[in-house]
């Protein structure tokens, strides 16, 4: 039996003219641990990233599935390509009469609309796939019943969407397979210059769920039970690596945990783990600042850690406490600076034209940055999830509202910055709010001074000039970088 696993790209044509879109950065492992169970199962398995490859053209797609005769489809599908999926789905189908089957975190949020939206699918998995993909595909393909798979939503021969019973997550991480990373072509992915240092870099997730889940912009603060915060053993993770590096040389590992700093415990034994081995990897990963200590940054960075990423969202309280994100300001501020002390490079992001945020609350968080020189810093406008409580507190702000029945039925579950300007702002304030952080922040000669300072080899002069690069589109031309 042969599967086929894919994913969206970002923008689709239908006469095969090429459209421009963002880069990929890393591979998606969700995919590659439902390869691995597919493999396990028997199944000859493809993955091909068409987001990754840039192919935007549909039939071209449809072509590509065609060519490896699948008997089983696998699509995953996230909120910021979900429009794309409902568009491209009806034409595989059509063309690859073959079960589709559709996972990921819109599909788990959003089972019943994403059936309803994306004709051709025959069930939707929801919530962690690796226990159930097989059973679902056998059954498909058998053209058996499906009223007894927990964890699904599909439609049934009169046509009804049903939702079966839940399946319970996951808790032994361990036990699933490691991720078919070999399915994957690496030459595909362009992480970010300020995200690497070392080349070729691999992607490693020790967790799964959120410890915190409480913020208002997440999909975890809205199903407590699909994001119960699980972890791998140390001992399974530093063999993941070890695989990494005698397979795919991989020299560098980006942790994709939401929090890699949670649990302390795990935290000091994974850094043991790296001293006694003396493996030689760089390793960046993201974190909350109310997970980190000073001694505890310091451990990281004796184990390999040179960059990490903090969520910092706002530099006012109030905005803070308003998306629940449960840190305070200084503890966002100490958790950059005692990074700088343990010789690790900051990554930032600002939520800019937050519900409740007034024009000096964007001057502060511009404010915030300088004085933390922070080596990179996104300022990012607020595109709230739909069904998330962010998404209706800046309907209750917003001045100008665009009903969620429209979005449903457009299947764009992003709120374009564009029509959300907070209560102080002007459109034009709103419109220009990002680019205008992005140019007080980095044309700065003290900004620039330091980074200067930071060069320590070619490598560093090459990263740094792929900075400039990537801020002088996102600001002065406004393209996908």
């Amino acid at each position: 039996m042969r599967a086929f696993l894919m994913t969206v790209p970002e923008a689709l044509t239908h006469n095969g003219l090429k459209v421009k879109v963002g880069r990929t950065a890393y591979p998606p492992l969700g995919l590659a641990y439902i390869g691995s169970v597919l493999e396990k199962s028997g199944y000859d398995v493809t993955l091909v990233d068409f987001a990754a490859e840039q192919v935007s053209d549909i039939q071209t797609i449809v072509e590509r599935i065609k060519k490896h005769h699948p008997d089983f489809i696998g699509i995953s599908i996230i909120s910021i390509n979900a429009n794309q999926a409902f568009k491209i789905i009806p034409e595989i189908k059509k063309q690859v009469n073959v079960p589709l089957v559709a996972g990921g975190a819109h599909a788990t949020y959003f089972p019943e609309n994403t059936l309803k939206m994306g004709r051709g699918i025959d069930a939707i998995v929801i919530g962690e796939g690796e226990a159930v993909i097989s059973e679902l595909a056998g059954a498909l393909i058998a053209n058996k019943p499906l009223n007894n798979i927990k964890g699904i939503c599909y439609r049934n021969k009169q046509g009804e969407i049903i939702k079966n019973e839940s399946r319970s997550i996951i808790y032994d991480l361990d036990s699933i397979p490691q991720p078919a990373q070999h399915l994957f072509n690496f030459r595909l992915y362009r992480p970010y210059p300020f995200q690497t240092k070392r080349k070729p870099v691999g992607t490693i997730i020790t967790s799964r769920g959120c410890p915190y889940a409480k913020c208002t912009f997440c999909y975890s603060s809205v199903k407590k039970t699909v994001t119960t915060y699980r972890r791998h053993s140390v001992k399974r993770v530093m063999e993941e690596i070890r695989l990494m590096i005698e397979r795919y040389g991989i020299k560098e590992i980006y942790f994709l945990d939401d929090d890699f700093a949670a649990g302390k415990e795990w935290v000091n034994e994974f850094c043991e783990s790296m001293h006694k081995e003396r493996i030689d990897l760089s390793w960046i990963c993201m974190a909350r600042a109310s997970s980190v200590s000073k001694e505890l940054l310091s451990r990281m960075a004796a184990a390999g850690c040179w960059s990490i990423f903090f969520g910092i969202e706002s530099a006012s309280q109030h905005l803070l406490n308003c998306i629940k994100k449960g840190v305070t300001v200084e503890q966002n501020r100490n958790a950059v600076i005692w990074a700088h002390q343990a010789g690790i490079q900051v990554s930032a992001a600002f939520m800019m034209l937050l519900p409740g945020e007034t024009p000096s609350d964007a001057r502060r968080n511009v404010q915030f940055a300088k004085e933390l020189d922070i080596e990179f810093v996104a300022f990012g406008p607020t595109r709230p999830l739909v069904a998330t409580p962010l998404f209706e507190q800046c309907q209750a702000y917003s001045k100008d509202k665009l009903p969620l029945e429209q979005y449903q039925r457009s299947g764009d579950y992003f709120i374009p910055s564009v029509t959300f300007i907070p209560e102080g702002y002007t459109k034009r304030q709103a419109l220009s709010v990002c680019r205008n952080a992005y140019l007080e922040y980095y044309l700065r000669p003290r900004y620039i001074l330091n980074m200067l300072k930071k060069i320590r080899s070619y490598a560093d002069i090459k990263r740094y000039v792929g900075c400039l690069r990537l801020y002088f589109k996102l600001v002065c031309e406004g393209g996908k970088v």
